[in-house]
């Protein structure tokens, strides 16, 4: 297994990341030049941001695959197989589209993420690789004239609901409050439709004293009706706002709550 640490450290502040450990199998390597590379901290904060919180269809079946019983499978202190799966899917890829894709462990959580989504920019390590972007050069305008491109519906979003909550199951926001300092993560769901072309929402997290959370984008389709709901791994006991804008970023919804500290033990 590969492991790393990636992000800033800190205690949370504004402006301040957190860092965070990964571990996968060495799978990931630039094909040129032959180094393996890692997750950019960027792409991690996107990760825990935007993953859902999936359950195995058939954990049973899988375990049983391997053991007489499937019960042993949950008591290994090294997991056979993740009781517990969060989903990389922002654009909601489905069937053969979706597949295939890699489990890699985050803060020793297990995320599963497709294949269309590992995009060179979301990872870093080759050196050869960032000198040649630093030093390249964009052609000039008129050798590489832009395609001309159809014209699309803008988009047109209502929200039906916005739900902060302390999770996500089936598809719909569960425990609305109240909230507390140690829960891992908070969730917000939106329902919404959208009656115009593709389009992204923007996600902030404002926290106490000014903190700022880096924004989530999630990816919107054409939609009668859409589910879809981003997180924040900060929970630092205070007054929170979380802000939803459009692409053009005009608010369309704000939801303001309070994370109290963690209960005496």
């Amino acid at each position: 297994m590969v492991t790393y640490v990636v992000g800033e450290g800190g205690e949370g502040g504004a402006g301040e990341g957190q860092q965070h450990q990964v571990d996968h199998p060495p799978m990931f390597a630039c094909r040129e030049h032959k180094s393996l590379l890692r997750f950019s901290a960027r792409f991690v904060d996107e990760l825990l941001s935007a993953a859902q919180d999936v359950m195995p269809g058939n954990p049973d079946e899988i375990a049983t695959a391997f053991l007489r019983e499937a019960g042993p499978a949950f008591r290994l202190p090294e997991f056979l197989i993740p009781p517990k799966l969060f989903l990389f899917n922002p654009r909601g890829l489905r069937g053969a589209e979706a597949l295939p894709y890699a489990v890699v462990l985050v803060d020793r959580k297990f995320f599963g993420i497709p294949a269309r989504y590992l995009t060179a920019d979301r990872f870093e390590g080759c050196e050869d690789c960032a000198e040649e972007l630093a030093h390249r050069r964009p052609p000039p305008a008129a050798a590489r004239p832009a395609p001309p491109s159809a014209p699309s519906a803008p988009p047109n979003i209502e929200l039906a609901r916005v739900v902060v909550a302390r999770a996500v199951e089936n598809r719909e926001p569960v425990g609305e409050g109240p909230f507390r300092a140690d829960l891992d993560r908070l969730f917000l769901f939106l329902e919404l439709s959208n009656t115009g072309g593709p389009t992204t929402l923007s996600i902030r997290w404002d926290g106490p004293d000014g903190a700022r959370v880096r924004p989530v984008t999630l990816e919107v389709p054409t939609a009668r009706r859409w589910r879809t709901w981003a997180t924040t791994s900060r929970t630092r006991a205070g007054a929170w706002t979380v802000v939803v804008e459009g692409a053009d970023g005009r608010e369309l919804a704000r939801r303001a709550f309070v994370v109290h500290p963690p209960s005496a033990s």
